[in-house]
């Protein structure tokens, strides 16, 4: 049955009337069966016969950026855009491309038609994946309408966390802690590196008693691991206590002879 349908298909093609529908149709079964290659061909057809075919336009697009030729899929997105389409794969896909204002400008499209839409479960892998890039190339506040968009579909730990980074980043160290605390008290045990954000956060707002406290109980669990000794050190230096700083820093220097933060701060105090 399968076969016969491909077959017919091709045989429609003959006919100028149901060309385009009949390639349409064979591109979207070779895609659906990963003859990759063959859909593109399929499509690439489609836009000789019919360069306004909008979803010749999208294959195209989503082609050329999983192939990673972003101005290529540009000029697919754009063309689609010139032809009204309002789609938020669009315009997330632009921002992705785009760098600036530019980039905000159609990023805030993509979200104003999420938040005018029913998001369901399949959108939290891609609301994700772009609050964490948004968040990698120093976009936060892009990032984070991204990762709310992701928490209201799902409340993961790792989505959490990421938003701590984010208000810890913008400054926003309450907000912050609210979702490293949140986060701890999820955790089945607690976690070093939640409590390290956590120490850390309270050092930001100047809370240096907390930030140890918080230290002190990560060791408890966890008295092999660099990072808390450092971030301990750094508290004490920040509080003026050069001597616990000191014996901070070479307990971390102890643990890991290669952790190069802790080897300079001692070079620079004269160790």
């Amino acid at each position: 049955m399968y076969k016969e349908t491909i077959l017919k298909y091709k045989e429609d093609i003959k006919n100028e009337s149901l060309k385009v529908d009949a390639i349409t149709l064979l591109g979207r079964i070779a895609f659906k069966d990963g003859r990759v290659k063959e859909a593109v061909e399929c499509y690439k057809e489609i836009i000789l016969l019919d360069s306004n075919n909008k979803e010749a336009l999208y294959f195209m697009s989503m082609f050329f950026i999983r192939v990673n030729r972003k101005d290529t899929a540009l000029i697919y997105l754009n063309k689609l855009i010139d032809l009204g389409v309002e789609s938020s794969f669009v315009y997330e896909n632009i921002g992705l491309i785009k760098n600036g204002e530019v980039r905000e400008e159609y990023f805030n499209k993509a979200i104003e038609m999420h938040n005018d839409s029913k998001l369901i479960q399949r959108d939290f892998a891609r609301f994700s994946s772009v609050a964490f890039k948004m968040y990698s190339e120093g976009c936060f506040d892009i990032a984070e309408k991204y990762a709310l968009l992701a928490f209201s579909i799902r409340s993961t730990i790792e989505i959490m966390n990421l938003l701590g980074c984010i208000n810890y980043k913008i400054g926003e160290y309450d907000k912050a802690l609210s979702y490293f605390h949140d986060i701890n008290a999820r955790l089945p045990t607690s976690s070093a590196g939640v409590i390290c954000n956590i120490a850390y956060t309270y050092k930001q707002k100047g809370s240096y008693k907390m930030a140890l406290m918080y230290l002190k109980k990560a060791v408890d669990f966890s008295v092999e691991d660099e990072r808390i000794y450092y971030i301990m050190g750094d508290v004490y230096l920040t509080s003026r206590d050069e001597s616990k700083a000191f014996v901070s820093f070479r307990k971390a220097l102890e643990i890991n002879p290669n952790y190069k933060l802790a080897n300079d701060i001692l070079e620079n105090m004269g160790s």
